[in-house]
């Protein structure tokens, strides 16, 4: 039992031998919700120490002192909205167990060596084991680094579990929600 914590996040993963047969298996899936309260400002998450890492300071000199000395002080609150620069093809990977037991990944990722480590922490291999190709990339703006590593993993577990080429790929819907 866990939490779901965000609309759109993902409870379980099928696979399938093609798109046809996974969308009818996920037709018979059931999952039961209880609801919790919801955090929807950026204040309720600040009170209730919702944080995805933990506060990063940077501090230099003494703030304070600086304030009490300035001539002019504006104290207040400023709340704008977040910008993705979304990049232009989805998340995507597929993964080939190779005769020799080690396995082959190919990621739409900026950071092969990440998903390297990623899946290969993931199915408690050495590195040596996973190898990472990026066939191309382009306007990726940053958002495949770390994002791609976890269609990678799951093309890599499913890989080493079935033996076979298995290949993951988001829609735009699935992508923005992950």
């Amino acid at each position: 039992e866990s939490a779901v914590e965000f609309h759109g996040q993902a409870v379980a993963w099928i696979a399938a031998e093609d798109e046809d047969a996974a969308q009818a298996a996920a037709r018979h899936m059931r999952v039961k919700y209880e609801p919790l309260p919801a955090t929807l400002t950026l204040r309720q998450a600040i009170d209730a120490n919702a944080f995805h890492l933990p506060p990063a300071n940077v501090a230099r000199g003494d703030a304070e002192a600086a304030l009490a000395r300035a001539p002019h002080v504006l104290d207040g609150e400023v709340d704008c909205g977040g910008q993705d620069h979304f990049y232009l093809e989805t998340q995507a990977a597929w993964a080939e167990p190779s005769e020799d037991g080690s396995l082959f990944v190919n990621s739409s990722t900026q950071h092969p060596s990440e998903v390297q480590q990623a899946v290969a922490h993931v199915l408690h291999w050495p590195f040596h084991q996973v190898t990472v190709q990026c066939p191309r990339m382009g306007g990726g703006f940053g958002g495949k680094e770390t994002q791609a590593a976890a269609p990678a993993i799951l093309a890599a577990l499913a890989a080493v579990k079935t033996g076979k080429r298995v290949r993951v790929r988001y829609n735009r819907d699935q992508d923005m929600a992950l």
